[in-house]
């Protein structure tokens, strides 16, 4: 007699990356309004001059319908900044100096070449006085797992941008946010975060280190936890409805697995076993 199993498969959101770090832990977040990351607004990464934003992502999405925010300093009714992903794959800077309307939105000259699913670093370095009247803005990735500071393990998107007007940043009363911006409310984002770090400063030292917060090493469905950098801020991982956004562990394996009904995966299919 034949009998016969079916095995559910899954996903995280994001998806496998052949460049999976090593460590245990990501937020996954599945693009669903309120599903996101923060931390509470400080002086320490608004109203900045000079700063380079860093994020450790692999997006469901490189090429998106819609923008994915990899890192945002903006309420509507405060604007700072928005790092994020375009539809065309260019990576994207809006910044903001009044606070109630873009200043501009800066593109990388050139968008990454990266497959769906995959991690990379992502690095904007934003100089908002180049001294002769305008600002410079460089695009930057790292497929290095956890590159040194600095520009050594980064190959540069492009060329640099540079604008005709300077920029301060406005001092948003906003939080700072991983996977979407507006309080959550604008542009929730699909895939895996691994780790998100700002300087206020273009020289990326420790002392100059802001905020560094690594989902990487975080107890799976941990809500909170405290980020790295001397500030110490503590990071909420924003949750609504379901699926929602979760601490969750890696894929081990270079395939999809055994599925086994948590929240934070994505059904894909089954496989059905014939026993004689």
């Amino acid at each position: 007699m034949t009998q016969s199993i079916s095995i559910g498969i899954g996903l995280p959101f994001g998806g496998y990356a052949p460049s999976t770090p090593a460590n245990n832990s990501m937020l996954s977040l599945p693009g669903e309004t309120g599903d996101y990351a923060s931390i509470p607004n400080n002086a320490a990464f608004t109203g900045l001059t000079d700063m380079v934003i860093a994020v450790r992502v692999a997006l469901t999405d490189w090429t998106p319908t819609a923008s994915q925010i990899l890192c945002a300093n903006y309420l509507t009714s405060s604007q700072g900044f928005r790092l994020y992903v375009h539809s065309a794959g260019t990576i994207r800077l809006e910044r903001s100096v009044s606070g109630f309307g873009v200043l501009d939105t800066i593109a990388s000259t050139v968008a990454p070449s990266v497959s769906d699913g995959d991690f990379i670093w992502v690095k904007v370095k934003h100089d908002g006085n180049n001294g002769a009247a305008g600002s410079d803005i460089s695009f930057w990735t790292s497929t290095v797992e956890n590159p040194a500071d600095g520009d050594g393990d980064y190959t540069q998107l492009g060329t640099t941008v540079t604008d005709g007007n300077t920029c301060t940043f406005f001092n948003s009363t906003g939080g700072l946010e991983w996977g979407a911006s507006n309080a959550g409310a604008s542009f929730p984002s699909t895939g895996n975060w691994v780790r998100g770090k700002l300087w206020s400063s273009l020289t990326e030292s420790p002392a100059n280190l802001q905020v560094d917060a690594n989902f990487n090493t975080q107890d799976i469905g941990a809500t909170s936890f405290t980020e790295d950098s001397s500030n110490g801020f503590t990071v909420t991982v924003n949750q609504s409805g379901s699926p929602q956004a979760e601490i969750i562990a890696f894929a081990e394996l270079a395939t999809p697995f055994l599925f086994l009904g948590a929240a934070a995966y994505e059904f894909i299919g089954s496989v059905a076993f014939d026993f004689l």
